[in-house]
């Protein structure tokens, strides 16, 4: 049987041993690393997800720097179960970011992640067009223009006495994924749908036709694009263009009116990060 004999004399240069070892277990932490970001380019108020392992659990213990300009944290929490990492971190995009790393400072260590390129949100002009009897309409306005609808996307449009808008409503507040993922969309202007659905409106002489009033089948409206356009304070907007027409009715009346050759390119905002 084999003895294991210590010499007593040892004991403390052991003791120290197995002390330093432990301690410099205990110093290298978990792993830090940032897994995933989910968008590299935007414009200031963005709201940004980071994603990773050993970041700290409270917001105060964490820093984000976009190209080395302080970003303000609004949650820190864990990931989804169906994630590959463990926690994320939201963040908006601080003004004049400019282009460069994004970067996490947690538990004493600097992680850096991808570059982000900063944008510019572009002048646009905004606009719904379609004919009636033949006769063109058209609303527009620049892109300061826009509205909040809880859990609809909408956008009203007005020329003098006649107005017109689009309505796209969802079962839930407004995420921007669902408006991403309007891109390729076919809706129907009818009565009685399922959410998520479109309806269109349109005002003249105090006089309002909606989409919405007839069980229609023949009215549609189609998404073609979507384009992020800009952010504030987290809550994302984005370009949506598309085509429409239709049979549409007077909310006072039986009376009805055809419109034909319909497009649009509006502004719809996200109600929640």
């Amino acid at each position: 049987m084999l003895k294991l004999t210590i010499n007593i004399k040892f004991l403390p240069t052991y003791f120290m041993i197995l002390l330093i070892l432990g301690c410099s277990e205990n110093e290298s932490g978990p792993t830090i690393e940032i897994k995933m970001v989910s968008y590299t380019e935007g414009t200031a108020g963005r709201l940004i997800i980071i994603g990773g392992n050993g970041f700290a659990e409270t917001i105060n213990q964490n820093k984000v720097t976009f190209n080395d300009q302080d970003a303000f944290i609004s949650m820190v929490e864990r990931a989804p179960q169906d994630s590959s990492y463990e926690t994320q971190i939201k963040v908006i995009v601080p003004e004049s970011a400019g282009n460069g790393p994004i970067k996490l400072l947690t538990r004493g260590k600097t992680i850096i992640g991808p570059v982000f390129t900063y944008t510019t949100p572009p002048e646009l002009t905004y606009f719904i067009e379609f004919k009636v009897d033949g006769i063109l309409k058209r609303f527009e306005d620049l892109n300061n223009s826009f509205n909040h609808c809880s859990s609809c996307v909408c956008m009203n449009l007005e020329d003098n006495s006649e107005s017109s808008g689009l309505t796209i409503c969802f079962p839930t507040l407004v995420k921007p994924n669902m408006i991403e993922n309007l891109k390729g969309k076919e809706f129907l202007l009818r009565d009685n749908v399922p959410l998520p659905y479109a309806s269109f409106v349109y005002s003249t002489n105090n006089e309002f036709y909606y989409s919405h009033v007839l069980d229609n089948l023949n009215s549609s409206l189609t998404v073609t694009t979507v384009e992020y356009h800009s952010s504030s304070l987290g809550s994302s907007a984005y370009t949506v263009s598309g085509t429409f027409g239709g049979v549409i009715q007077s909310a006072n009346s039986t009376s009805t009116i055809i419109v034909t050759e319909g497009t649009f390119k509006v502004r719809f905002v996200s109600t929640v990060f």
